[in-house]
């Protein structure tokens, strides 16, 4: 979920264990389809043994159905938190599960889940943790309902989980998140995982969506001979956040951030799957837009407004590399309109 620090949706390979790859096709849902899931397209596993169901939702969540008590539920993957928690369906209890009698009140920057911590049987990507903990949530306000989901399954490290934190202080030990119980399963395999997110509209959809457990596709192998670029901080991070060299406009000039961020030598970007954007400071945004020709602030809804036509070039430096923004991923057209951005 979004931070304080600037977010971004990514294809991000980076440390973590274990070896799991789903290659992902996408099939339309019709409007006559049963459920709000139905007026989004759902991108399908087409191999593998453990396939894994991913649904993008007007590219701004991207889903995937886990198993959790025997019970099949719907969760946004989110690399910027920690923790699994689901809304539970029927009763209002998981199937299967052990209460621990602790409680705790998940709060995102938008959003909150509250609930009791239990452990419980949960299956994912051909991982089953037999007495995973979660968040089994009573109270709740979160956005991702509106988009289908049950819950949010967390992709970072342990050190952010706020549930292993409870569960550490009333003296147990079983509070790790999910990945970090399914690496465990098997230390010798290799230990990042992978996301490539699908754009989808009408104007360009090139690349599949893939999510992996220590395997790349292909045409990305590459990656692991090139120089790795190191977590922020480089030891026991809490986040998948990585230093930022600098940005560039169309202009080509390199330019710095200032950091708010306590012993950082440089800004600090947060590599987020759970954000909807990117979120950055506003010089760089207003940067960013200002300079594009028929392009204006809105002050009634708050953005930039930017003909379609224009093409907007961004690049991010990281790790002394620079890296170029697709212009289709700097402007989102209005809906029923691509003339307007």
């Amino acid at each position: 979920m979004r931070s304080s620090a600037l977010a971004l949706a990514l294809c991000l390979v980076s440390p973590l264990t274990a070896a799991f790859k789903t290659t992902l096709r996408r099939v339309e849902i019709g409007r006559s389809a049963a459920g709000p899931r139905a007026l989004y397209p759902v991108i399908n596993a087409a191999d593998g043994d453990d396939d894994v169901d991913l649904i993008n939702s007007l590219n701004i969540v991207y889903m995937a159905d886990i198993t959790i008590g025997g019970v099949d539920y719907t969760v946004q993957l989110d690399s910027g938190s920690s923790d699994l928690w689901v809304k539970p369906k029927g009763t209002g209890t998981l199937t299967g599960a052990t209460d621990t009698q602790l409680t705790y009140n998940i709060t995102y920057s938008i959003g909150y889940a509250a609930g009791n911590i239990v452990t419980v049987p949960v299956e994912f990507a051909g991982y089953t943790v037999p007495a995973q903990a979660v968040l089994q949530v009573t109270s709740s306000d979160n956005p991702v309902f509106s988009f289908g989901a049950d819950g949010i399954l967390g992709l970072g490290f342990t050190s952010l989980s706020s549930v292993d934190r409870v569960v550490t202080a009333a003296g147990g030990d079983y509070g790790h998140d999910f990945l970090y119980n399914a690496f465990a399963q098997n230390t010798s395999a290799p230990n990042f995982i992978a996301f490539q997110l699908e754009r989808k509209n009408g104007l360009a959809s090139d690349a599949e969506s893939v999510f992996a457990i220590g395997e790349m596709e292909d045409q990305y192998k590459g990656i692991s001979q090139t120089q790795k670029i190191s977590t922020w901080p480089v030891s026991s991070p809490n986040r998948w956040s990585v230093l930022l060299d600098g940005y560039e406009y169309a202009d080509g000039i390199k330019r710095t951030l200032a950091t708010k961020v306590d012993d950082a030598p440089s800004s600090v970007v947060l590599l987020d799957t759970g954000a909807s954007y990117a979120y950055a400071p506003e010089s760089l945004v207003t940067g960013l837009y200002g300079s594009v020709q028929g392009a204006s602030f809105d002050s009634s809804k708050g953005m930039w407004v930017v003909p379609c036509e224009q093409e907007v070039n961004f690049a991010l430096w990281i790790g002394g590399r620079k890296f170029d923004w697709d212009p289709l991923d700097v402007v989102v057209p209005y809906l029923g309109d691509n003339t307007t951005c």
